[in-house]
């Protein structure tokens, strides 16, 4: 399995350009549990999001912090269809020095939410930063089966 450097930031930037949800699993005492998000960004290998301090998937990730993320471009067709797959631990970020990079990431992707920080109100926001530890890559453009996947390891 290829390391995380050998993939081009490029590759996964031009993959995920056309995302607007990212797809978050989460574990629960039930088993995984999969949601949309919209306050999401990317910056190299790390993902960052953004939700409810209050919400379910932040006591999920407080008990267990590991996640998967799917980012899928929209509009595609099968012969053609791309995406990526972001697996890691996710990490609170509480002060504001580590928060500023994730939201000014987030805000490139989501004007509302970078007016809503420039405003001091994410008080109620819990960010997290994923640093990815396995990546899968799918290209159906390469063929199906297994040449249409590659992964990447920390």
């Amino acid at each position: 399995m290829p390391n995380l450097n050998e993939l081009p930031e490029e590759t996964l930037a031009a993959v995920v350009s056309g995302v607007r949800f990212l797809s978050l699993a989460t574990i629960s005492e039930e088993g995984p549990v999969v949601r949309s998000l919209g306050s999401w960004g990317l910056q190299g290998r790390t993902l960052y999001f953004s939700t409810s301090r209050a919400s379910r998937k932040a006591a999920q990730l407080a008990q267990d912090p590991r996640v998967s993320a799917q980012l899928l471009p929209e509009g595609q067709e099968l012969p053609n269809l791309k995406n990526v797959v972001i697996e890691g631990p996710a990490r609170l970020l509480e002060s504001d020095a580590d928060r500023a990079p994730a939201i000014e990431v987030i805000g490139r992707r989501n004007p509302r939410f970078k007016e809503r920080a420039s405003r001091g109100e994410l008080g109620e926001n819990a960010i997290y930063a994923v640093d990815a530890r396995r990546i899968k890559l799918l290209d159906f453009s390469r063929g199906l089966g297994p040449d249409s996947v590659s992964l990447f390891h920390a």
